[in-house]
């Protein structure tokens, strides 16, 4: 789905898109967590998340 389709349906920007991460569904079934490496794409779109809320906080 495009980000404008999603800003719009929910009326916030997107603040970090993300390609497929392998095997996070597998990790998820067995109960092993989304982030089991800080250089996956899930903890970099986290972090980048993060590092704007901050700097949102911040001004």
């Amino acid at each position: 789905m495009p980000a404008a389709a999603v800003e719009h349906a929910v009326k916030l920007p997107v603040l970090a898109q993300m390609r497929d991460q392998k095997g996070l569904a597998e990790a998820l079934d067995l109960g092993l967590g989304p982030l089991r490496s800080r250089r996956g794409p899930l903890a970099r779109a986290a972090a980048a998340v993060l590092a704007s809320a901050a700097e949102e906080v911040a001004a």
